[in-house]
């Protein structure tokens, strides 16, 4: 998790409407990050609900991904922030959270494309915005985005809409667009951006892009109302649609 994926949550939580249950899968609130991990003040007044596979803080319920202890439908709002990386057989854990989304549910999940091998309890994958293009490519309606530059995104993440849920609008694209960049900064020293704008232009921008174009995002919407295809929406022009 980091500040601009934290940004994230909160930009799907003041855009669209989210209910009760919350369930927040990868719960556990590692030792220094508590103020990014920590979603429940993002969700007011709603239930939320810890998911993790070993106990401790920010958990209510131990349990495995791979088999959801839900029902199916039960789950008006899920979340999964930097957690499919560390799941063994991630296809598994994606179909249970589709599962257990309601039909008039919301889900956001994340996971890192370009980032360090980090161990709760293994690092196992890393996920392309094309990766998750496919995972759920049978969600009608679905936005599917990535923070850095095309070719090195820190990470990648999509938002599932349940079938029966109010359709996507343009409306709601630019509305998210706007809080997307007031609320998704990941800050970087001036010392080091300095630093890495001299280097990239010795040797080239590249190497130093997911450092750079850390506060970039792009996204890919599908399934918005009066669209026949796909609406493409980066924070380079971030108010197109109107």
């Amino acid at each position: 998790m980091n500040q601009f994926l934290h940004g994230l949550v909160r930009t799907v939580a003041q855009t669209w409407r989210c209910e009760s249950p919350v369930l927040d899968i990868g719960s556990y609130l590692v030792k220094g990050q508590e103020s990014l991990c920590d979603l429940r003040p993002l969700f007011p007044g709603l239930e939320v609900l810890g998911l993790d596979f070993r106990q401790g803080p920010g958990v209510d319920v131990k349990g495995n991904a791979q088999t959801l202890p839900f029902a199916q439908g039960s789950i008006q709002t899920l979340i999964s922030m930097s957690c499919l990386e560390h799941i063994a057989q991630f296809w598994k854990a994606a179909a249970e959270m589709e599962r257990v989304l309601s039909p008039t549910g919301i889900a956001l999940i994340s996971a890192p494309f370009y980032f360090h091998i980090h161990n709760y309890p293994s690092d196992y994958w890393r996920f392309s915005p094309a990766a998750f293009e496919l995972l759920f490519a049978q969600a009608n309606t679905r936005i599917v985005g990535w923070q850095g530059s095309a070719k090195r995104p820190l990470n990648s993440w999509v938002i599932l809409f349940g079938k029966d849920r109010d359709p996507l609008t343009k409306t709601d694209l630019s509305h998210f667009s706007k809080t997307l960049n007031l609320n998704c900064a990941e800050p970087i020293g001036w010392v080091r951006r300095v630093a890495f704008e001299v280097l990239a232009l010795a040797v080239g921008r590249r190497v130093f892009s997911p450092w750079l174009d850390r506060n970039f995002w792009e996204l890919r919407a599908h399934g918005v109302a009066g669209e026949s295809s796909f609406v493409e929406v980066s924070s380079k022009s971030p108010y197109p649609i109107q």
